[in-house]
C-alpha cells in the first residue's frame, strides 16, 4: 500500500517536472514579438 503511493507521488513529482522544463525551453525557444516584426517587416523588400 505505501509502496503504490510513493510511486504515485514519484510519478506525480516526475511529470509535473518534465512539463516545467518543456515549458520554460519552448518559452525560451520562441521568438520575440520585436523579432517577428522585423521578420514580417524584411518580407515586404523580398530578396
Amino acid at each position: 500500500m505505501r509502496y503504490s503511493i510513493m510511486v504515485q507521488l514519484v510519478t506525480g513529482i516526475t511529470i509535473v517536472l518534465v512539463s516545467t522544463a518543456a515549458l520554460f525551453g519552448w518559452l525560451q525557444n520562441r521568438p520575440t514579438p520585436m523579432q517577428r516584426d522585423f521578420e514580417n517587416e524584411a518580407s515586404w523588400f523580398g530578396d
